[in-house]
């Protein structure tokens, strides 16, 4: 037995963002048509203001023949791994944001395959699904199985693909 066997590090991520499922599962039914093979996930960043809480954007999108996109305003707020994680806003307020999209700044940006992602969405029944991201990293998509029990859960995760432009 070989003892010198190093330990692998855990992941660390920079973000958590809770995805609509419904919202995630309508662009992955459209990509066939529109002859996509990628989903592009990007998170906007804005100003907190000092509230510790800035606002964002995160968007969906697939783009092949033709180009569709989900867009959805959120709140950032510091976890305790001191990863930020995104917190859905109610539509009118989610609204305001995207009407001054021009001041955020892109904080992450990672391209995915459809027919990944579609494998494990396709069977998952909640309303958001959990994603750990971080820039040039895989995605960690996170469905807990109990609502009390943190300790049973079914991870998915999977690598980024590189744009080719």
């Amino acid at each position: 037995v070989d003892e010198d066997v190093d330990e692998l590090e855990d992941m660390e991520f920079d973000f958590t963002i809770h995805i609509p499922l419904v919202k995630l599962r309508e662009l992955l039914k459209k990509a066939p048509k529109a002859r996509a093979e990628h989903v592009r996930m990007k998170l906007l960043r804005g100003d907190d203001n000092g509230s510790g809480s800035p606002p964002s954007i995160f968007e969906l999108s697939i783009e092949g023949d033709t180009m569709h996109r989900q867009r959805f305003g959120q709140l950032l707020v510091r976890e305790e791994d001191n990863s930020l994680s995104c917190k859905p806003m109610q539509d009118d307020a989610g609204a305001r944001l995207l009407a001054d999209e021009d001041k955020y700044k892109l904080a992450f940006e990672g391209m995915y395959p459809v027919e990944k992602l579609n494998a494990f969405v396709r069977i998952v029944p909640t309303k958001y699904l959990e994603a750990r991201a971080k820039n040039h990293m895989p995605l960690l998509l996170t469905h807990k199985l109990g609502a009390v029990d943190d300790d049973s859960h079914v991870h998915f995760l999977v690598a980024p693909v590189h744009d080719e432009a």
